[in-house]
Parts: structure tokens; sequence; C-alpha cells
């Protein structure tokens, strides 16, 4: 075992550095689900659940219906996401 600063600089702690193709494989996923998850932790309590009602298929009217909040609340929120999250991935 070796301290090891996993893909794009993230440090994983003391893990076996990747000898092959599939374990380097694994690795992406892990940093990806690790960025996906402090990404959600800097959104706001509701934009996560409008993420996670979208992610499910609910269309606004119905995520509308279940937050208490108006369709075109939602149409905007996620408009905010969509923006927010295109200037993450850059």
């Amino acid at each position: 075992m070796v301290g090891f600063t996993g893909l794009k600089g993230h440090q994983l702690g003391n893990i076996k550095v990747a000898a092959s193709s599939e374990e380097a494989d694994f690795e992406d996923i892990v940093i990806g689900y690790v960025d996906s998850i402090k990404l959600l932790n800097s959104i706001s309590p509701t934009k996560k659940a409008i993420i996670i009602h979208k992610a499910f298929g609910y269309p606004n009217w119905e995520i509308a219906e279940i937050l208490g909040l108006s369709e075109r609340t939602i149409s905007n929120l996620i408009k905010s996401i969509k923006i927010f999250l295109h200037k993450v991935g850059r």
C-alpha cells in the first residue's frame, strides 16, 4: 500500500496503485462518485430534491406538487441547476 493521490488530484488515502486497466476504470468510477457527492453537497436541499425527482422521471408539474412549489419555480430552478452543472463541468 502506498499513499496515492488519484486522478484529477483527489486524495483517496492509502490504496494500491492500479496495476490494470480494470482497476484504473474502477478508480475513475469511484472518483466520479466522490465528485458527485461533493457537488450535491454544495446544492440546496430543494435543488437536490428536484434532481432526484427528475432522475426518477417525474415531470415538472408533479415535482411542483410534491415540493409545494409552482411549476414555473421548478422550471426556473432546473434552468439554474443546468447552468450550475455546466459551469462546474468545464
